[in-house]
């Protein structure tokens, strides 16, 4: 069967989608921020690293440990399904978690900004052209004086 040009990209884009499925079988490492745990999901809370059935560790982005936490003690268990962006960063991309407990901003820290979503990716942008977000070699100095506000502007 011939597959016509149109669609060969989109084959072969999913094919690649497949192959970074992954299992997480523990989480390894997390931050230790204090966190107010009043209504899950939550929306902020800390970081963490899983390691997968590929043997590799990755930071997950997308998801914070105290909603794993809670999605674990409501009875979704290990594994969970995974999908990497590099070789050390995933997002959890699990059907048994509802789409509200997933973050839909990537964790800026853990997240190199060539993974970040586009509309971070912009907003870093737009931090830069005021000043207000300076990026050095292995730092990111701010300084919140020159983000905008509407406020001023009346």
């Amino acid at each position: 069967m011939r597959i016509p040009p149109a669609y060969r990209h989109t084959i072969t884009e999913r094919r690649v989608e497949v192959e970074n499925v992954l299992n997480a079988v523990r989480v390894t490492s997390s931050t230790l921020i204090g966190v107010s745990k009043d209504k899950y999901p939550l929306t902020h809370g800390n970081c963490f690293s899983v390691l997968a059935d590929d043997g590799k560790e990755y930071n997950v982005v997308n998801f914070v440990y105290e909603n794993l936490k809670e999605v674990c003690r409501r009875g979704i268990l290990f594994p969970i399904s995974i999908r990497a962006l590099s070789d050390r960063v995933a997002v959890l991309h699990d059907a048994r978690i509802p789409d509200e407990w997933y973050s839909v901003r990537f964790c800026e820290i853990c997240c190199p900004i060539s993974i970040l979503p586009l509309p971070q990716r912009l907003a870093h942008e737009r931090q830069k052209m005021t000043g207000a977000r300076i990026e050095r070699k292995d730092s990111v100095i701010y300084d919140f004086s020159k983000i905008p506000n509407l406020k001023d502007l009346t």
